[in-house]
């Protein structure tokens, strides 16, 4: 931290599957628990291999409930969601979502797109 200037908020990266395996659609990709309380800042996807038709996908719930009110999507033949067609949007448009001690953090792929290969989603939060 030069100068004293505080580090940015980390990214964290969680795979939702293989980097080989086309991606389905799944009831849970990932479950995890955490045991202490974060704000989600910012999050977006990413494939290796693009969607050649469809939109993949994704969702993630805190205890059960998504954050989300416009889900977290990749354009066919596009590999990350940072330049979405229909971007994310928080749950009651909210500039982050805090998520309680104890939480559990669920990642689902709600759509699969045609092709798309080796999935993440990347979490900006501050703790």
């Amino acid at each position: 931290m030069p100068y004293g200037r505080p580090a940015p908020p980390p990214w964290w990266c969680f795979a939702l599957g293989d980097n080989t395996s086309v991606i389905t659609a799944s009831a849970t990709a990932i479950k995890t628990p955490y045991f202490r309380a974060l704000t989600i800042q910012d999050v977006y996807a990413s494939v290796k291999t693009v969607s050649s038709a469809g939109t993949p996908t994704f969702d993630i719930h805190v205890n059960g409930v998504s954050i989300f009110s416009t889900l977290l999507t990749i354009d066919a033949n596009q590999n990350t969601s940072l330049n979405a067609t229909t971007p994310f949007v928080f749950t009651g448009g909210a500039a982050g979502i805090i998520v309680p001690d104890a939480a559990k953090i669920e990642f689902f792929i709600t759509v699969a797109g045609t092709g798309a290969v080796e999935p993440y989603v990347y979490l900006q939060v501050d703790i």
